[in-house]
């Protein structure tokens, strides 16, 4: 039976070039997604790549592949994309959420994020009058938050400013005791 609608063999063809076209375009990004996982898992397996490129990966990957990226991810890559998705979600809880890259936020701490550990920071706490008592730094912020809290220092709120190493935290520690003059640094009440 054949339907005699004007154009309708015509655009039926066209339709079904297209359809050919796009099964190929489908198989050749297919192989090209497998060869990329296949470098990236290589890499990572040479111990070129660590765990934070492969976050970096993975986000450039899912945005240019086809639904299924996961199951061929954990295919080819030695780290699952769940276990990738763990640390992009631990990263995000370090990243900084105060203005200009800074972190902030009350204390006790609540669900706000802080610097990780192993991030150099200058901090600055205030106490329940919102008057900064004390500057310090650290590389393990929460803990030595909590320390303080120990010693008895009593704040509410606190600001953290990420610095590039040790000197870099001297340089901004010193402007922010001449700056703020905290009552609980013996270097700022000298």
């Amino acid at each position: 039976m054949t339907i005699s609608i004007e154009g309708y063999a015509a655009t039926l063809q066209h339709l079904e070039l297209l359809r050919g076209k796009r099964d190929a375009l489908q198989a050749r990004q297919a192989g090209a997604e497998s060869q990329h996982l296949k470098r990236i898992g290589d890499a990572y397996t040479a111990g070129t790549i660590d765990l934070d490129d492969l976050v970096v990966a993975y986000f450039e990957y899912k945005a240019v592949s086809d639904p299924g990226y996961s199951t061929r991810w954990n295919a080819a890559v030695p780290v699952t994309a769940a276990r990738v998705q763990a640390r992009i979600r631990s990263l995000a809880y370090r990243a900084p959420s105060g203005p200009h890259g800074t972190w902030e936020g009350p204390y006790p701490f609540g669900g706000e994020t802080t610097p990780g550990s192993g991030t150099s920071v200058v901090y600055v706490l205030f106490d329940y009058s919102n008057v900064p008592c004390y500057v310090g730094s650290t590389k393990h912020f929460r803990g030595r938050m909590n320390r303080h809290a120990k010693e008895g220092k009593q704040f509410c709120w606190w600001n953290a400013f990420p610095s590039a190493n040790r000197a870099e935290a001297y340089a901004i520690e010193d402007r922010l005791l001449h700056e703020h003059k905290p009552y609980l640094n013996k270097r700022a009440a000298a």
